[in-house]
């Protein structure tokens, strides 16, 4: 059975126990018996960068549209059901654009809308962002990966975005948060911290759901 969506993630050692589980068990729920639906994701001890780990990830994805998650992150409940859906109604878009709903520490701070027609816009008094479709959004698979990420830890995704614009010209448009993004203060020291400590040999960990979907 063809592969209509591909969901990527990334893990490290410091988040893979915390928050990786919840991640999966949130997909796994949803995807449910359905083979059209494959996860991939890379966890790796900090050696290799971010943007060079998602590029494995996009080289290895059989689906028509590759969404990326963040394991910290989470979907809505009907995240998978509402991609697949759009993508059997609208197949053949250059991306699927929904909303994401932003959370600092817990606490909501703001929606992003995204799409073709918005450029880079905060307006934080009404907790309101405008951006252009990045990583999140649901990608045709052919221009993800016409454009690699960049060899770098930080800013790889905006710099693939920029790259993946000129070939985005129509979108179908989700009109409901369908990711929830949630950032800690912490973080960044965490990240730092890890980064440092981890001095073993490179190692690189795969799980998939329903596999068998992606057998060769």
């Amino acid at each position: 059975m063809p592969i209509d969506l591909s969901i990527l993630t990334l893990s490290y050692p410091g988040t893979v126990r915390k928050y990786l589980p919840r991640l999966v068990e949130n997909l796994d729920a949803q995807i449910g018996d359905s083979a059209g639906v494959e996860v991939l994701g890379l966890v790796d001890n900090l050696r290799m960068s971010v943007g060079c780990k998602w590029n494995v990830l996009v080289a290895a994805a059989r689906g028509k549209y590759i969404a990326v998650i963040g394991d910290d992150d989470l979907p809505a409940d009907d995240y998978v059901s509402s991609l697949v859906e759009a993508i059997e109604q609208h197949d053949g878009v250059d991306c699927i654009v929904f909303d994401s709903a932003m959370y600092r520490d817990g606490e909501f701070i703001a929606t992003v809308k995204w799409g073709l027609e918005h450029e880079y816009r905060d307006d934080w008094d009404n907790k309101l962002l405008w951006r252009y479709p990045g990583e999140l959004m649901a990608i045709r698979a052919d221009i993800r990966k016409k454009h690699p990420y960049p060899d770098k830890w930080r800013g790889s995704d905006m710099v693939q975005a920029r790259k993946m614009r000129q070939d985005l010209e129509t979108q179908h448009r989700i009109d409901k948060a369908l990711y929830h993004y949630y950032s800690r203060s912490d973080n960044d020291t965490h990240i730092k911290k890890q980064r440092q400590r981890n001095r073993r040999k490179h190692q690189v960990g795969e799980f998939l759901l329903n596999p068998e979907a992606i057998n060769a």
